[in-house]
């Protein structure tokens, strides 16, 4: 499968052609992101899985200027991976089956702090984290039920939301902030809200936070 993933971001790159301008990062290496990734799909190994991990964003500053778009006067300045961000984001979640993951949570929940929705590249970082959320069942079922947005299993929820609330109330309400969020003509998902009720019942803190941020999204 990971294979078929690389040849579609292939054809992507090789079909696609747009003309706004691309975003420029700053300090991010783009270039060392984009060569771990192949290596991924050419080997397949710890080591090169591991780098690859290592090179994705930790930020949503980041994953943005990489894989989302800055809106201006003139239009949509695009990440340098913006047409790509579906098959680099794929690969990316894969890594939750060979990255520690206390490790793997953490990086996931911090490109979430300070996020706010946008389509395609943050959109796909938003469905795999609210089905790491909403997974039980030992990954039988999740709130976006899709072949390219996976279930996940009980271990990766219960580790993710035992390493978010260690984090200040600040930065978990923050993290639901995004969480909830979405195109801004759609309401509030109250059911994306129940079922995620239904999934941190044992954590007290992080149900009181994520019911801030549904009543300040009302």
């Amino acid at each position: 499968m990971n294979k078929n993933i690389c040849i579609l971001c292939l054809c992507l790159t090789s079909a696609i052609c747009y003309t706004s301008a691309q975003d420029k990062t700053s300090n991010f290496d783009v270039r060392h992101l984009i060569h771990c990734y192949y290596s991924v799909c050419d080997r397949g190994t710890f080591a090169t899985k591991k780098s690859y991990f290592e090179a994705f964003p930790s930020t949503f500053v980041d994953f943005k200027n990489v894989f989302g778009y800055q809106e201006n006067p003139t239009g949509e300045t695009y990440g340098e991976l913006y047409k790509e961000s579906l098959s680099y984001i794929v690969e990316f979640f894969y890594l939750n089956e060979c990255i520690p993951l206390s490790d793997f949570s953490d990086k996931v929940i911090h490109m979430c702090i300070d996020g706010k929705w946008q389509a395609d590249g943050v959109n796909y970082l938003k469905a795999n984290v609210v089905n790491i959320v909403t997974s039980t069942k030992m990954a039988n079922d999740c709130y976006y039920y899709l072949d390219i947005f996976p279930c996940y299993n009980d271990m990766v929820r219960e580790v993710f939301l035992s390493r978010l609330i260690l984090l200040s109330d600040d930065d978990v309400l923050s993290f639901w902030k995004f969480y909830l969020d979405g195109a801004e003509v759609n309401p509030i998902d109250d059911i994306l809200y129940q079922q995620t009720l239904e999934s941190i019942q044992q954590f007290p803190k992080l149900i009181d936070l994520l019911g801030e941020a549904y009543n300040r999204a009302e």
